[in-house]
């Protein structure tokens, strides 16, 4: 499953990287020492190398790739390889840095529906609070050793089978992130993600069925800029 899984990743990378701006993203990536790191799954190549402007300063959007990474893989008995892989891309993060996560669309895909058909969770909410538990304290222990400026992003609901899992999990998402704003700042743009009646992902970030389109990256800019 590895060679397909490599395959989509590269060619979200090619499509991000052939859109405007492109060309000089990765000279610029260069020149500028300081980005905002985006740390996630293959959904993390759909920024990669776009720039944002940040309040009057030009800012690369940096990725941290963690391939095949659930958030239910951060619980603490996990021995699994993507946990570890996590950790050794994140000793790759300058110390202060700000990292935008975007991790749980794997979770919302198989991990979640999967463990309530176990019997693990009596529903689909628990599990996915159960989930994003996991998640939150592996974010809250980096912010702790590293002093990051942690951004959590919704999960992208570009799958139709999967949307209305993602639609639950992003709405406990944003509930938990909130409830620990001192650690953490939910980037509140899932609607904005979806067509007007909430029901389809929105035309302008279709790509490949897969990923979502890296004109999504006003999104990204506009909930950073609105922040006070």
């Amino acid at each position: 499953s590895l060679f397909p899984l490599s395959t989509i990743s590269l060619s979200c990378l090619s499509r991000s990287l052939s859109l405007s701006r492109a060309r000089s993203l990765l000279v610029s990536a260069r020149r500028l020492a300081a980005g905002c790191r985006c740390a996630g799954d293959s959904h993390a190549l759909s920024s990669a190398w776009q720039l944002i402007n940040r309040k009057g300063h030009h800012t690369v959007l940096v990725p941290k790739l963690v391939t095949g990474l659930k958030c239910w893989h951060l619980r603490p008995e996990s021995v699994f390889f993507p946990k570890n892989n996590f950790y050794n891309v994140m000793a790759s993060i300058p110390e202060g840095a700000e990292v935008v996560f975007l991790f749980g669309e794997i979770d919302c895909r198989e991990g979640i529906l999967r463990a309530v058909e176990k019997g693990r969770y009596k529903d689909v909410e628990e599990g996915i609070s159960a989930t994003i538990g996991y998640y939150l304290t592996g974010l809250a222990s980096l912010k702790r050793s590293k002093n990051l400026q942690i951004f959590v992003q919704p999960v992208a609901p570009v799958l139709n089978e999967t949307r209305e899992v993602v639609k639950v999990f992003n709405r406990i998402l944003k509930e938990m992130v909130t409830a620990d704003a001192a650690s953490f700042t939910f980037l509140d743009f899932f609607p904005k993600l979806l067509t007007p009646d909430q029901t389809s992902l929105h035309p302008d970030f279709e790509m490949d069925g897969t990923h979502m389109s890296p004109k999504y990256v006003r999104l990204i800019e506009e909930s950073l800029n609105a922040l006070p």
